[in-house]
């Protein structure tokens, strides 16, 4: 347990340091390198569609899961040895994507979709149940478990959004927030850190409709991004947002 603890603090210290967005996201949806194309209107030059390659990995190794399962509107498919699924998208749109493994709770990740949408960092139950006896916090088989992540556009780069407080409308045990000056890697809030990866983590919503609220003395707001997400029981939710700065 003690070697878990460690791997796991490290590998929120390591997600949580400030860098391009466009090389490593969040502890809970750290972007991969992705590869993109898009088609462009020949007469406008507008682009018309976006494509990307989402990598689903192993929340503590960052290895590409070969195997899992995804779903993408009515697509369907299995991972290979790179860990990606295959999306597509006006840049901008919203889209929703689930994804099932052995040893994983089954996930649903939702975010605008872009050049920078990255993937997904995928806990195992192990690595969950691990999380919680650290923090003597009991985790419920019916409730679920949201992670939101928010960024602001920085001349063209997704970058972490600090400062934004981030709240739910249903009730939750705990929310955590990466923090890189904590042993953990967390720390008790729901307010993002400066220097840190920009996400929080809602511990045992209950299943359902849940909506998102945000609010910030530097943002305006994050509406880019699905208002609510659905929550099920013992599943896990990766929500990411594009906040507008003031």
């Amino acid at each position: 347990m003690r070697t878990q603890l460690a791997l796991f603090s490290l590998a929120l210290t390591l997600v949580a340091c400030t860098k391009d967005v466009a090389d490593d996201d969040s502890a809970t949806g750290s972007d991969s390198a992705t590869d993109s194309d898009a088609t462009t209107d020949s007469d406008t030059g507008a682009v018309n569609e976006l494509e990307v390659f989402v990598v689903v990995e192993d929340f503590l190794s960052g290895v590409p899961l070969e195997g899992a399962d995804w779903t993408f509107g009515e697509q369907q498919g299995t991972t290979d040895a790179k860990g990606e699924v295959p999306l597509s998208g006006t840049s901008g749109a919203l889209v929703e994507f689930e994804v099932r493994a052995v040893g994983y709770r089954d996930t649903h990740s939702y975010r605008p979709i872009s050049a920078g949408t990255g993937g997904v960092r995928f806990p195992s139950i192990d690595t969950l149940a691990g999380l919680g006896q650290a923090l003597s916090l009991p985790l419920d088989p019916g409730k679920g478990i949201v992670a939101v992540s928010v960024f602001y556009d920085d001349a063209g780069s997704e970058q972490f959004a600090s400062g934004v407080s981030i709240d739910l409308d249903q009730s939750y045990d705990a929310a955590l927030v990466l923090d890189a000056s904590s042993a953990m890697g967390l720390s008790a809030g729901s307010t993002t850190l400066a220097g840190s990866g920009a996400t929080v983590i809602f511990v045992n919503v209950p299943p359902g409709e849940v909506a998102l609220s945000f609010s910030s003395e530097d943002f305006s707001g994050c509406e880019l991004g699905f208002p609510s997400v659905q929550v099920t029981a013992g599943g896990y939710v990766n929500s990411r947002y594009v906040c507008a700065a003031n």
